[in-house]
């Protein structure tokens, strides 16, 4: 279940196998757990060895489902962004939904205050979620008829 530190764990999810012992736990709940530590005490606090232990883990048993904190925090990243979204009535101005869509970005930055930090200094791809996102924002600009400069 390990992932690969060069692929997002959210596009690189592998199916429960159906031989075998399975899984105690599932990626996104482990995701979960870590935005609960990193929303209470910040991004700095959350630690494999943190993040194990609040699982009831071992830090090395938390290797078998991600490689490192960086593909944990990739997956908070995108577990935070749901999607996919709509952002108003699609019959509504670029305008409107635009700024819908930010109104939805501020209240991310302002319920999980890493966030930025996460974003910011990340080395991975965008994960499926926050690419959709991306992709509705530059839909809407995409309406607005503006031109590069």
């Amino acid at each position: 279940m390990k992932e690969s530190s060069h692929a997002h764990p959210a596009w690189a999810r592998k199916p429960v196998p159906s031989r075998g012992p399975k899984p105690s736990l599932s990626i996104d709940k482990i995701a979960q757990i870590a935005i609960h530590i990193a929303d209470a005490e910040g991004l700095t606090a959350l630690t494999m060895q943190r993040l194990a232990r609040e699982l009831g883990l071992t830090t090395m048993a938390i290797y078998r489902y991600f490689s490192g904190k960086a593909d944990v925090i990739a997956l908070m990243i995108d577990s935070v962004v749901e999607g996919p979204v709509q952002f108003g009535r699609p019959s509504s101005a670029w305008n409107v939904r635009l700024k819908e869509w930010a109104r939805r970005c501020l209240a991310i930055y302002l319920d999980h205050p890493w966030f930025l930090e996460a974003t910011t200094s990340r080395q991975s791809l965008m994960g499926p979620n926050e690419l959709s996102w991306m992709e509705a924002a530059l839909a809407m600009l995409a309406e607005s008829g503006l031109k590069p400069k």
